[in-house]
């Protein structure tokens, strides 16, 4: 696993800077691979790789407990090339996972939301709530 180190950190290191501008990516990707190290059960990184050993999609799974509640949260779910087998199979993880854990539901955060009809109809997800970002790149006070 650590000879895929630098590639990994760098696509989920790269998915961070793109998608969620909120949080400053290196303590994130840092925090995330050092559970995966250290092999926290409540942490799960899913990789597949083509042929020629390259990452080719991955997915950032955290079980968390919050108000003694337990919920399967997916922070990045990223496929290089549209799958509609590998999207159920991650499904189907997630699916798997919220059951071995007894949570009240699973969080699959979407990036853009031209995906959010897909997955509406097809693993029944409900869009719940939209969320406005305002970082210091966009303020336009300065």
């Amino acid at each position: 696993g650590r000879a895929l180190h630098s590639v990994l950190y760098q696509r989920i290191h790269n998915f961070c800077t793109k998608y969620t501008p909120e949080f400053p990516a290196e303590p994130v990707v840092n925090a995330w691979l050092s559970r995966l190290y250290n092999s926290d059960p409540a942490f799960h990184l899913l990789v597949n790789m083509n042929d020629k050993f390259e990452i080719t999609e991955h997915a950032v799974i955290d079980v968390q407990v919050n108000f003694n509640l337990i919920t399967v949260q997916c922070h990045q779910a990223q496929l290089d090339k549209p799958s509609i087998s590998h999207a159920v199979e991650l499904m189907e993880y997630l699916d798997k996972l919220k059951a071995e854990t007894n949570a009240v539901c699973i969080v699959f955060s979407i990036a853009d939301s031209k995906h959010a009809k897909t997955f509406e109809k097809r693993h029944n997800y409900t869009v719940f709530r939209t969320v406005l970002i305002k970082t210091s790149d966009n303020d336009e006070s300065e």
